[in-house]
């Protein structure tokens, strides 16, 4: 099966249409990945005139690998008062997992489940599951997409929220780290989140890595599949 595919992609190379190019480069990046990493940062946030607040927003730097945060951001990561990163703020990964795949139109899809607790993150208990749907990526040369929509946990039902959030100006980007490993960065513009009762909108960088369990592609449902330690 494999031969034929490049057999058909050879003879649209060399007739000029180029269609299989890029699907041949990246062909090995479909299948259903374990997110290894987390990291979220933010990176903007609203004018506002309450400085409690302000120095609240950006006091942490949201992560399961605190070691690892400082590799990746070693000029963001615990520089004085902001984005403390240690072995007691951060979160554990309950369950993490991304699924690749592309469609009838040659575009790339990609799923994301995420449940975190522990740490940080108990202080923002929506954020302890993340469903991700990111908008097809057409551009399959350079790995770079545009928007995706998001679910979160609701501490009330005990379940994913039941109404989305889209992120459409969101760009986000796929880097091939090795052969099973690859890395996600995201940067989710307009995010609204409640800081001592107070709505506020922020941007942060969120970044994953992931390694390959499966070459096959598995289609992530919007449900949590293991129980958090403790239910907030």
């Amino acid at each position: 099966m494999d031969r034929l595919i490049y057999v058909f992609c050879f003879i649209f190379i060399f007739s000029g249409l180029g269609f299989c190019d890029d699907n041949i480069k990246h062909s090995d990046i479909t299948g259903t990945y374990k997110i290894v990493f987390f990291g979220s940062q933010v990176i903007n946030k609203e004018q506002i005139n309450d400085l409690a607040i302000e120095r609240i927003i950006d006091k942490y730097y949201i992560s399961n690998n605190c070691e690892k945060a400082q590799e990746l951001y070693p000029a963001i990561v615990n520089q004085k008062l902001r984005n403390k990163c240690n072995s007691i703020t951060q979160s554990k990964i309950v369950e993490g997992m991304v699924s690749i795949l592309y469609d009838e139109n040659n575009n790339l899809l990609v799923k994301s489940r995420l449940q975190l607790e522990g740490g940080v993150v108990d202080l923002s208990i929506s954020d302890m599951y993340q469903y991700t749907v990111y908008l097809p990526i057409k551009d399959i040369k350079l790995l770079k997409g545009k928007g995706l929509i998001n679910w979160n946990y609701d501490s009330v039902k005990h379940s994913p929220s039941s109404k989305s959030t889209s992120f459409i100006e969101s760009p986000f980007y796929i880097t091939k780290l090795g052969k099973n490993n690859l890395r996600i960065d995201t940067t989710l513009i307009g995010k609204n989140v409640k800081v001592m009762g107070k709505m506020i909108t922020i941007d942060t960088l969120n970044t994953i890595i992931l390694e390959k369990t499966d070459t096959n592609y598995t289609n992530l449902e919007n449900k949590i599949q293991k129980q958090f330690a403790k239910i907030k």
